[in-house]
């Protein structure tokens, strides 16, 4: 079963329409979306694989200014899973531990926002993936489906 939705916005909040796309820049209002066609259940995983290169943890290996991100942003948003994710620089994953009791229904949107730092070189296309995989308690459900990120300029703004 492929993902239903795996994607991410990318908006530069100084030139709106836009996206971040300098070397080394920090990407402020990225968001990633994703969707799955089954429940999640207390003992599954995801993990994300991010694309060699990205910066996306403090220097105390912290996930960099994780939050919730909801459809309706008029409300303090606290995401449709129990716990924030895990994120390991060296691994380059990000890993979110499903603890819901009751399951997280089968095509729950979960939006979520970090702080990326662009790769300071523009990548090749086949090293430009990022990856989401959904692991159950007993049985691996590869749900994967590539998703390329948009290439970066090699200038850096900093």
């Amino acid at each position: 079963n492929p993902v239903m939705t795996f994607q991410y916005t990318n908006d530069d909040p100084s030139n709106p329409g836009t996206e971040v796309t300098n070397g080394l820049e920090t990407l402020p209002d990225f968001v990633m979306m994703m969707q799955f066609p089954d429940e999640l259940s207390a003992g599954d995983r995801i993990v994300i694989i991010v694309p060699t290169d990205f910066m996306f943890t403090t220097y105390s290996g912290a996930c960099s200014n994780f939050r919730w991100v909801c459809s309706d942003e008029t409300q303090d948003c606290e995401g449709e899973l129990e716990r924030e994710p895990v994120c390991n620089s060296t691994e380059q994953t990000i890993t979110f531990h499903i603890t819901n009791y009751p399951a997280v229904a089968a095509e729950t949107l979960i939006q979520f926002g970090m702080d990326f730092v662009n790769p300071a070189r523009t990548m090749d296309l086949a090293e430009n993936l990022w990856r989401c995989t959904h692991y159950g308690p007993t049985t691996e459900k590869d749900l994967t489906r590539g998703l390329r990120y948009r290439e970066t300029t090699e200038e850096s703004t900093l």
